[in-house]
């Protein structure tokens, strides 16, 4: 049995000498995240992410959320899990023997366990050296169960075997009801062509039994390949998981495949890449820029998140065709919206649209990277991103919301003193409504953010519609470049300026939407001027009864179908549904800003 060390001395000094504080004292910005500071007991590995790279790698920090709210965060340089309540406060470390030479991933489960997925690198031909190990340990860290594989299992879904493990990718660790699943990037040993090939690489376990549930057999489940896989990333799906690999070589492309027990043994699969060249191949993804091979594939791959109908993606790309150089044009952020059974949002049989959130266009001083998603609400994800400056080499944070359909519902904010955790994934923690990631720039100590995504800053206000037809930015910005948003809904606009200290803020849709045809949902905006009288959107009317800037709140009366309707302590950005007239036609209206004797927003009607 494996001996655990817990650092009881060493929580007692970091609770007395290192409080929960927050990360901005400065009133007219958002205090928001807060951060938990806590002295690393070994040396972390620097989690500084590297910009425009080409390859994911592990990260040295990766943070989960448990079942009962708590938070884990795993130094991979060292075998050691950092315990915080739900709070955030710090509770412990416990340290991990290692398995092999490197921990690729870890996660748990309902009941506390850890899972720990390690891996070593091997030398050409060692095919039967055991360079895989899955163990399980006990909430206190007792090793119960350990699963090993060898370098070259042999069977087709694991050809050429895996001599160089986290080779240019990462690692993922997920559950999924009985089912635990790991996927990561490797490099094969030699080939009939002589060369050592890269590609994607995974299996999944009986979660009770420790017993292999994948390979080449019918009756067993069958794992993704992708060659060239530069980036992965797993999803838990209902009975199974959603796999995503950022491909170059077979396909060239962002490669999703749904893998689940109660479909059967077939996987579904949907391939897209949003890069720049519009040409559209004859196979089953979108085409883009270089060739198959190249290394450069000119984008980022992001996370994916699940939405009532389907799922959302987020990624960067250029959006040029030029090939030059690694770099050629400013990233941008961008969503990809798939069906629950992979097919594109749309007529078409491939996803052919992004929907382009962010227009940057100096690729030296405004490249988005780090893209991130997470589901926060039903039909509510938290958007997060970094804007790199390639001349001065730093960055900025980015975030909004956005709804199941793509459509930004929040303005877009700069989050002051952030910075982003690489190729770890985004966690929401709905316990307490916070979003969390770590990161440690010196190596001494980890810093885990808390980010509440539903505590705004004051919104920039537009003029009313008879004094401006179309909404203001403050003197501090310039000038507003219009983002193109495909199908649903119309474009916001959102101001871009890039000197030193502007917030990046997107304003209210403009007045004047309308409905271009019937296959998009309607957009009217609006402003209550006062608490005196009454203002229509759509098909209701509004008054203004109270606002509580300070909570950021307010109480509504609605005027319905003949009905009168009270909304009070309403949240910012939080939608109020109803349902008008005999074809109950659904209503959905957002309050985005607020001041003491006035509120401003919009009304969506839904198709």
């Amino acid at each position: 049995m494996q001996k655990t060390l817990i650092f009881a001395l060493a929580v007692f000094v970091i609770l007395a000498c290192v409080p929960f504080i927050a990360g901005n004292s400065d009133n007219s910005k958002p205090n928001n995240p807060r951060e938990t500071i806590t002295k690393a007991i070994e040396p972390v590995k620097n989690t500084r992410n590297r910009y425009l790279s080409n390859y994911a790698f592990i990260p040295a920090l990766q943070t989960i959320i448990n079942a009962d709210g708590s938070i884990s965060v795993l130094d991979t340089e060292n075998a050691i899990v950092y315990e915080y309540s739900a709070r955030a406060e710090f509770i412990r470390a416990q340290r991990f023997r290692k398995e092999l030479d490197m921990v690729g991933a870890f996660t748990k489960d309902r009941s506390g366990n850890y899972y720990i997925f390690y891996a070593k690198e091997v030398k050409e031909g060692a095919y039967d050296e055991k360079n895989m190990a899955l163990a399980r340990y006990s909430s206190s860290g007792q090793k119960q169960r350990e699963f090993l594989m060898e370098a070259h299992p042999g069977g087709s879904p694991y050809g050429w075997g895996v001599m160089l493990p986290f080779r240019l990718g990462t690692c993922q660790l997920e559950i999924s009801g009985n089912m635990i699943a790991v996927y990561f990037g490797r490099e094969l040993f030699k080939t009939p062509d002589g060369l050592n090939h890269q590609a994607s690489f995974g299996f999944i376990l009986d979660i009770n039994t420790f017993n292999l549930l994948t390979g080449e057999d019918e009756d067993t489940l069958k794992i993704p390949f992708v060659s060239h896989s530069f980036n992965q990333f797993i999803l838990p799906v209902d009975d199974g998981f959603m796999f995503v690999d950022h491909g170059d070589g077979n396909p060239r492309a962002f490669a999703f495949e749904k893998l689940s027990k109660r479909e059967g043994r077939e996987n579904k699969k949907i391939r897209s890449f949003t890069f720049k060249s519009g040409k559209l191949f004859p196979t089953d993804f979108f085409g883009i820029k270089g060739v198959i091979g190249d290394n450069n594939t000119y984008a980022e791959m992001g996370s994916l998140a699940k939405t009532p109908n389907g799922y959302l993606f987020v990624g960067t790309s250029e959006r040029n065709t030029v090939v030059r150089e690694q770099h050629n044009d400013s990233r941008n952020l961008f969503l990809l919206t798939m069906n629950e059974d992979l097919t594109p949002v749309g007529k078409l049989p491939v996803i052919t649209n992004p929907i382009w959130l962010t227009n940057y266009t100096d690729k030296n001083t405004e490249t988005a990277v780090s893209p991130k998603i997470v589901q926060i609400d039903l039909a509510r994800y938290l958007l997060m991103w970094e804007v790199y400056n390639t001349v001065n080499r730093r960055v900025k944070t980015y975030m909004t919301i956005v709804d199941d359909k793509g459509a930004i519902t929040s303005q877009i904010k700069e989050i002051e003193g952030a910075q982003l955790n690489g190729y770890d994934a985004l966690r929401y923690n709905p316990k307490t409504g916070l979003a969390h990631w770590a990161t440690s720039v010196d190596g001494n100590e980890i810093r885990l953010y808390s980010f509440n995504p539903s505590d705004e800053p004051n919104f920039v206000q537009p003029k009313p519609a008879e004094t401006s037809p179309e909404p203001l930015v403050s003197a501090a910005m310039s000038a507003v470049e219009k983002i193109s948003i495909s199908n649903d809904p119309p474009s916001f606009p959102v101001d871009f300026d890039n000197s030193n200290n502007i917030q990046l803020v997107a304003l209210v849709p403009p007045e004047g939407f309308n409905k271009p045809n019937n296959d998009q949902d309607y957009f009217e905006t609006f402003t209550i001027p006062d608490r005196k009288g009454f203002v229509s959107a759509g098909d209701i009317r509004l008054q203004l009864l109270r606002t509580d800037v300070g909570n950021r709140q307010y109480d509504i009366r609605v005027f319905v179908d003949g009905n009168t309707i009270e909304k009070k302590s309403n949240k910012i950005n939080e939608p109020l549904q109803f349902f008008v007239g005999s074809g109950r036609v659904l209503h959905e209206v957002y309050i985005n800003w607020i001041r003491r004797d006035s509120a401003g927003g919009y009304v969506r009607i839904r198709k």
